[in-house]
Parts: structure tokens; sequence; C-alpha cells
């Protein structure tokens, strides 16, 4: 089992809240609801002792979380104004808990462990991304679709200042929506502890992403070149950089 996750928590000293949230986003209402269920952990918490700075640095990370995608979990520690530990379950939780006290409540957490994920795989184009999660002998399976918000991202062939103007909005739109999908790539890459991370597409494209990516997930980017985006192809392609990658670092 991979626990390099809970470094962070020996640095710090409690108490701690620990909070298990049903954060599934699977429902038209699925906002309104994670927020209910935030606000009656917000207050177990509070009656249990729990400081205002503590409270409001977990009611910050669950407001500001992008939603995930189908039925999940998460698990929030958090200690003075700082969040220590913000991890994505596989599942919602059997029994969504608050907890204050001297020790992060952490065995739900391990309990609910998946198996290791080793490499994450984004195929992307001027558009967006489509982000996917792989072990070394398993298929790649499609975990998240990142639309970018920019229009427009085709240019137009022809001179003139106008013309000019376009093409600049569209390079715009490119990094922007580029910004989008590396933000995405960095939350899956950190949660996984993933050892690589492949990237296919458009190869404009992939310099871009690899230009945008935070520094943990650009030192472990691989370009796949040619059409290994798809089916068997990318499954070898998985299984080959896994076989090849070194561990990441601070692992066992």
């Amino acid at each position: 089992m991979d626990l390099r996750f809970l470094n962070e928590l020996t640095t710090h000293v409690g108490p701690f809240a620990t909070v298990y949230l049903d954060t599934s986003h699977d429902t038209v209402d699925a906002a309104r609801a994670i927020g209910l269920r935030w606000a009656d952990a917000r207050e177990r918490l509070a009656s249990a002792g729990a400081d205002a700075a503590t409270l409001d640095a977990l009611a910050a990370a669950v407001e500001n979380a992008p939603p995930a995608v189908g039925r999940a979990g998460r698990v929030l520690v958090a200690r003075g104004s700082r969040v220590v530990l913000d991890r994505a379950l596989p599942e919602p939780p059997v029994s969504p808990d608050a907890h204050w006290g001297p020790l992060p409540d952490l065995l739900p957490a391990l309990a609910d462990q998946p198996e290791p994920v080793t490499a994450v795989v984004v195929r992307v184009d001027e558009t967006g991304g489509e982000i996917l999660l792989a072990g070394p002998d398993a298929r790649p399976v499609v975990t998240e679709h990142v639309e970018g918000g920019e229009h427009p991202v085709h240019k137009v062939r022809r001179g003139g200042w106008s013309h000019l103007a376009m093409q600049e909005r569209v390079e715009e739109s490119w990094r922007r929506n580029t910004a989008q999908v590396a933000e995405r790539v960095d939350r899956h890459v950190a949660d996984a502890g993933a050892s690589v991370l492949l990237v296919a597409g458009d190869p404009r494209a992939r310099s871009r992403l690899i230009d945008a990516l935070a520094e943990r997930s650009a030192s472990i980017a691989v370009q796949l070149e040619g059409g290994a985006t798809g089916g068997e192809d990318l499954a070898a392609a998985v299984a080959e950089a896994c076989a090849t990658s070194s561990p990441p670092a601070g692992s066992p």
C-alpha cells in the first residue's frame, strides 16, 4: 500500500479535524447535497471544540474543489488555518464522519485505499483533454473529460490586421484551455502518486500542456508519438512506460 500521502501529517502537531464526505456528483442537485453534508460536518466539529480557523480552512477546500465525476468520496484533515490532507476516495464513505481530536482519524481512509495507480494518461487537443488512469497491467480507464471554455480554437488562413488579431485570440484560447487541462492532470498525478504521465494527441497541444504542468507532473511526462492514442497501442505504451519508469521521489 502506498502511504506517501500521509507524509505531511507527520510534520504537524494536533489537534486535528478529520472529515469524510460523500462528494458524489451524479445528480442534478449534487452541489447542494454536498453543501448540506459539509454544513452538518462543520456543526459537529464546532460542537466538539474545533476552532474557527480550522473550520474556515476546511470550508474553503470543500467549496473550491472541482466537482468529482460520478460517485466519489473525500477525506480532509486540517489544523489551525491549514488543510494538511485532501484526498479523493474511490467511493463515498460508508459512514460520513467528522472527528476532532489529538490525532487525525485515518483508519477509514487506509481501509479504502485502491490498488496503486502507476500511470496517468492524457489525450489533449486545442479544445480540452481526456484523462485516463491505469496500472502497468490494466487498460487505461477514462476518468474525466476536460472541456475548455475558451473559443475560438481555429485559425483563419488569411492576411490583414483583423486576421492577425483573430489568430492571437485563437492562441490565447489554446493557452487557457490547456491551463484547465493541466490543472486537472496535476491533481490526478498527485492523488494517484503516479510514476509516469503519458501525453498523447496533437504534437503542439502536447508541448503546450507539458509547459503548463506543475513541476512534479512535468518531471514524469512522456510524450506518445504516432498513433498510440487508444486501444491496444495505448495499453502497450502504458505497460512499457510503467515497466521502465522510476518510482516517484519518496517511494519506499
